[in-house]
Formats: structure tokens, sequence, C-alpha cells
């Protein structure tokens, strides 16, 4: 994560915007579960993967649009089970899983972005255009992250001062209340000193035409990042757009494949794991040059 810190907000927001913009809008089944799987690459090499917490929500996500849309869809050509009547079929349990993966992958790499954009990212990349923006996308992204590392913290407390029993229900409600409450006064405090933070720093009442900048950033580097994402995206994109990458999953479960389309799925793949490519080089370098002394 520190090698990223050499990178300017601009690069690593375009690596961002394409690796989205290529998940959300295809419907490619390999290319979901590929960016899915690169996605958890990037966490488990940047120490994000918390004990493997971070795979349980994508988990659920294509479970459960697995499940639904199998219940809803009633269309398909394989039909696997009848359910009182009404057909259950393999092309409706895999359409829903994809989009199930296409939501995963998302996800990964928004929790990604909300690591790698902090306050002061967020600041250099649209505090001189866009303020407010810029406040209110920092204070979303580490709202949900804060209040569960909060909650966790005053559960340990209560616990360790014998104040949150495991027995009694009527006793686990009010332990639980009480829990709650602190975490929200606890929520309102870090709002308050958030705001405080951003005054001190100049944001409130900044003079025209001040900017925001990060020390310390390696121009050729964020340059070539971004030169690099826009080259392997447009690679993959037109791949797409030729028809190289044939599939259909529904109504009907076709998927065709061809050496055509190695190129495009090998682009998306790097351009997917851009960051930890870049992490892992630095790594092995400084490996390196310890091996040297």
């Amino acid at each position: 994560m520190k090698k990223l810190n050499r990178l300017s907000s601009a690069s690593l927001a375009a690596w961002f915007a394409a690796s989205l913009v290529l998940t959300v809008f295809t419907a490619d089944p390999y290319l979901a579960v590929l960016s899915l799987a690169c996605g958890i690459l990037n966490l488990w090499v940047f120490g994000l993967m918390r004990g493997g917490r971070a795979l349980v929500l994508p988990a659920i996500f294509i479970i459960i649009s697995a499940l639904a849309n199998a219940l809803f869809s009633r269309r398909g050509a394989t039909e696997l089970l009848f359910i009182n009547g009404a057909a259950i079929t393999l092309e409706s349990i895999v359409s829903g899983a994809v989009t199930g993966t296409v939501i995963a992958a998302a996800t990964v790499y928004c929790s990604l972005f909300g690591e790698i954009f902090d306050d002061e990212r967020l600041l250099s990349l649209l505090g001189s255009r866009a303020p407010k923006t810029a406040l209110v996308l920092s204070s979303a992204l580490h709202f949900l992250p804060r209040l569960v590392r909060r909650h966790g913290e005053i559960t340990d407390a209560q616990r360790a001062v014998g104040r949150l029993p495991d027995t009694g229900f009527k006793m686990r409600i009010s332990s639980t209340l009480r829990v709650w409450s602190a975490l929200i006064g606890l929520a309102f405090e870090d709002a308050a000193e958030q705001a405080a933070l951003m005054r001190a720093r100049g944001f409130d009442g900044q003079p025209k035409g001040r900017t925001f900048t990060l020390k310390k950033t390696s121009r050729p580097a964020s340059v070539a990042l971004m030169t690099v994402s826009a080259l392997l995206f447009a690679t993959s994109v037109t791949g797409i757009a030729l028809g190289l990458t044939p599939v259909n999953i529904y109504p009907t479960l076709e998927l065709p494949r061809t050496a055509a389309c190695i190129p495009a799925y090998a682009c998306a793949a790097i351009l997917f794991t851009l960051p930890t490519t870049t992490e892992l080089y630095w790594r092995l370098k400084w490996h390196f040059l310890k091996s040297k002394i």
C-alpha cells in the first residue's frame, strides 16, 4: 500500500474507473469471475482480507442473486426441477450468479477504493473543483468501516468489565441497547472531530483557487499507470465490441470460446491486477536490493 502513495490520485482514479466500467457494464461470466478473482487478489496482497471476512459479503451476493433469479425467472432451456409446477432452470441460476458476481466484484473494488482513497487523496482529486463533493465522499467512504470498528471496541470494553452478559433475553436486549447508545454518541463525536479537522486544514472558507496536493508523488509512474490503464481498457472493450468474446447465458446457455478471445481477457486480467503488479514489483526489487547488502 505504501508504494501506491507514490502515485497521483488522478491515475488511481482512472484505474478504478476503468476496472469498474469493464466489470459492471459487461455480461460476460468469464470476465465477471476474472474481475472478482483479481479484486480478491488485490485485497490479499495489500493485507485487507481480515481473516477472510472480506469474502463473506461477495459470497452472500452471489448466492442470493442466483436463488432469487431462479425463483422469479421462469425461462430457460435446461429444466432442473419443479417447485409447485414452476420450473427451476440452469440458465436462470447461472444468470443470477453472474449478476451477483458482478455486484460482488464491484463491492470488492469499492472496498479497495475506500482503503486507498483517504481524505487527503479525495481532497487532492476533487478539492479544488468540487470541495463539497469531496467532503461528502470522504465521510461516506469511511463512515461504515469506522462505525463497525467503534462497535467492536465498545462491545469488547463492555464484555471486559462484565456488563455484556451472554445469558438472559432481557439482559441481552439491555446490553445491546447500551452498546448502541454509546455507539450513536461516538458517531456524533467522530463527525464533529472530522468537521473540526477539515476546518483546521483550511477546507472551510478556503481561498479561491486553492488546491490540495499530495506530497512525494511520482509523475512518471502516475502517467505510466494512467496510460497503461487506458490502453488495456481500450483493448478489452474493442475485443468485446468486435464480438471476439461471444456469450449467451439466458434463456439458452452458450459459451463458445476461441483463441481470438485470449487478448481481450488477458488485457482485462492485467488491468484488474495493476496495483498488485506494482506492489509485487517493488517488493521483489526491495528483496533484491537487500540481498546485495
